[in-house]
């Protein structure tokens, strides 16, 4: 599947105020298409937000203003996440989202391209690289923002994935106990949970079924489908 992107050009349009708005409304509205799993819908939102900003293809500094550049950052990043279930063009749309938010000196957005650079990685198989930017993306968070929680429940995933049981019990260790200081139940739930499923891989049916109880007295409405069928696994 290809897609037509804006052309390359040495001329830049300017652009209204009402249409930054615009594309960042199509950003958020992608960005919850993605999460409820209808990318098909998120890559069309992504793509329309994208084509209000009128810009290059490649970052440059004749365009170089630093919301535009952020928000060209994040739809990029958008647009990656949906692509990636549906094309095989999903890292490179990411390293062009990489490319514009480069030159805002954003710790806290860099870090986020790179933790989606990093799941995208994971789904492609690329599983060492995956571990790697998953390893950057923490050192550029803060311990106890959500999005540092967010990273440390995908790669204790990655971990699994690799076989490398004691390196995920760690993360999602940590997870539970960062999720519990800030007092977000989901997460702390999912947590809690794939703590359970990876003491039953190991076969510590005990641990797991503990663990997987305190997740639904954290909070009985996340995955709660999920959670049911695991445990009564």
């Amino acid at each position: 599947m290809s897609h037509a992107m804006s052309p390359r050009s040495t001329v830049v349009e300017s652009i209204s105020a009402s249409a930054l708005a615009r594309a960042q409304d199509y950003q958020r509205r992608a960005a919850v298409e993605n999460s409820s799993g209808h990318v098909a819908r998120g890559f069309q939102l992504a793509m329309a937000g994208w084509r209000l900003l009128k810009l290059p293809d490649v970052h440059t500094e004749d365009v170089c203003e630093p919301d535009r550049c952020r928000l060209a950052a994040r739809l990029l990043a958008t647009l990656a996440k949906a692509t990636v279930e549906i094309s095989d063009v999903a890292l490179p749309t990411m390293e062009r989202s990489l490319g514009w938010s480069a030159c805002l000196a954003d710790q806290e957005l860099t870090a986020l391209m790179l933790s989606q650079k990093a799941l995208i990685l994971f789904r492609g198989g690329r599983l060492d690289a995956a571990e790697q930017a998953f390893g950057e993306a923490l050192d550029l968070m803060r311990e106890g923002d959500r999005d540092a929680v967010r990273v440390l429940l995908n790669r204790g995933a990655l971990f699994v994935e690799m076989g490398m049981t004691d390196r995920a019990h760690d993360d999602l260790g940590t997870a539970v106990q960062l999720s519990r200081r800030i007092g977000d139940t989901q997460f702390q739930h999912i947590a809690l949970h794939n703590l359970g499923c990876l003491e039953f891989s190991i076969g510590n049916l005990p641990m797991a079924l503990r663990l997987m109880q305190e997740a639904l007295e954290v909070d009985n409405q996340t995955l709660e489908g999920l959670t049911h069928l695991d445990r009564s696994r």
